[in-house]
């Protein structure tokens, strides 16, 4: 999915976050408003899979406390689970829910929506910026791989 790969730009090898996830999202006229940390637990859980409360801490950076809340405040919305491992019961182990999983496909939809209408809107202006340095051969190449690109942003919209 390319949302993944927009994500990944902004979710890097240190799994530290950007800005982009502190925005809310508008899904079917229904304001999400997750905090930021929220968000990129969520994404974390999705991308990582289940994991110890700990390390959710120690990826970020959050306090102790800090990532207690989070937890705490997506267990309350139903979006994750908590369970105490199995092998050590001091380590609570973090599961995206279903539900939480269903909003994280959304949010990523929606981000992917907004992603290829800015992709879309940018085209004119890389042509006319590119055009003014390339051979004529290479003009009619971008301009093929432009409408290429462009009629399978319009069939994914």
């Amino acid at each position: 999915m390319l949302v993944n790969r927009l994500i990944e730009m902004n979710f890097d090898e240190n799994k530290k976050y950007k800005d982009w996830f502190g925005k809310p999202f508008n899904i079917n006229d229904q304001i999400i408003s997750l905090k930021k940390e929220e968000k990129i637990v969520l994404y974390y859980l999705y991308k990582y899979g289940e994991s110890p409360m700990g390390d959710i801490t120690s990826s970020f950076g959050f306090a102790h406390s800090t990532t207690n809340y989070v937890v705490k405040n997506l267990e309350a919305k139903e979006l994750v689970s908590v369970n105490p491992s199995q092998n050590d019961n001091r380590v609570r182990l973090i599961n995206l829910t279903p539900k939480g999983h269903d909003l994280l496909i959304l949010l990523m939809d929606h981000l992917e929506k907004i992603s290829l209408k800015i992709i879309s809107d940018l085209f004119p202006i890389i042509c006319s910026n590119l055009k003014n340095e390339l051979t004529d051969e290479e003009e009619k190449v971008l301009d093929k791989l432009l409408t290429k690109i462009h009629t399978s942003i319009k069939n994914i919209e």
